[in-house]
């Protein structure tokens, strides 16, 4: 969960790798997650990583399918990984466009596993641009939550997004 306010990202393993992030001005590296089972496996509580991620970092997300070749260990795919990322993401090219070429230096013939890359860049928000109420646990402060969003959309000239955005406040609140 990335919270582009605070410019923090929580975490939780689930099974996978752990996570990459690659500053826009530096080299990536591996968040270190604790360890959680498999999603369905259990009822085990996952516990979260919170970390600081710099605006115009990128995120990386993968499956052991992309790491784990006939000709390296695990490790060392991830190492890979690491580098190539950080090599490519340092650019201004697209994200489509990295993972694109993050993909094919990674694979080097048919893959032996599924593969998963997702990436994402992050951006910071202005706090002027972000409001936060909190409401008692009441379901007739409905009104009351729908008027709060309808004037904060108005100051910031987004009138537009009313309708729906009131409708999905309706159904948070409730």
């Amino acid at each position: 969960l990335y919270d582009p306010v605070t410019g923090t990202c929580a975490l939780a393993g689930a099974g996978h790798l752990p996570p990459v992030v690659i500053p826009p001005d530096g080299p990536g590296r591996l968040i270190q997650v604790s360890p959680g089972p498999p999603l369905g496996v259990g009822g085990m509580p996952f516990e979260v990583t919170t970390v600081r991620v710099e605006p115009g970092s990128t995120l990386a997300l993968y499956t052991d399918g992309l790491v784990d070749r006939a000709a390296h260990d695990l490790d060392q795919g991830t190492q890979d990984l690491l580098g190539s990322l950080s090599s490519l993401c340092n650019s201004a090219r697209g994200l489509e466009a990295i993972a694109h070429d993050v993909v094919a230096a990674m694979t080097g013939g048919p893959p032996r596993d599924d593969m998963t890359l997702l990436l994402a860049r992050t951006r910071m928000l202005p706090t002027a641009d972000a409001a936060n109420w909190q409401f008692p646990d009441d379901t007739s402060r409905v009104a009351e939550a729908r008027k709060a969003v309808a004037r904060q959309l108005a100051d910031w000239g987004l009138d537009d997004l009313t309708f729906t955005t009131e409708l999905i406040v309706s159904e948070l609140v409730t």
